[in-house]
């Protein structure tokens, strides 16, 4: 849902995050963010700031005994930047690719890696 103020676009998208493997938390995530555009028309390249899932993580909930009671599951969201490049065709068509790194906030207790790499990759339509 991006929304154009000059050379300014702010956006927020929603997507479903699949299990990679049994345990792993799933279900929908989000992502909120900035993205300040330097260029032409057609070429563009641009700055992103935004907040998303960077990490997520599963453990075990164990009971004085040892056995497993549950298994708990989180997301991790922080902020992130990334640099990019976005290309509009005359006809609509749209491509954008982006990299850079983002931040997991509260992830201390659940043994992940706070920093992420960030990589986008879009394909779309722009009409004016």
């Amino acid at each position: 849902m991006p929304a154009v103020a000059g050379r300014l676009e702010r956006f927020v998208s929603f997507r479903g995050s699949p299990a990679r493997v049994e345990g792993d938390p799933s279900g929908p995530t989000f992502a909120a963010g900035v993205r300040a555009y330097k260029g032409g028309a057609r070429h563009r390249g641009f700055l992103e700031v935004s907040v998303s899932e960077h990490q997520s993580g599963s453990k075990g909930v164990y009971a004085e005994d040892g056995s497993k009671i549950k298994l708990e599951e989180a997301h991790f969201y922080g902020p992130g930047v990334q640099v990019g490049w976005r290309f509009t065709a005359r006809s609509g068509f749209t491509f954008i690719a982006s990299g850079g790194i983002g931040y997991a906030l509260g992830g201390g207790d659940w043994d992940v890696d706070p920093w992420t790499p960030m990589l986008s990759l879009g394909v779309g339509g722009t009409w004016p």
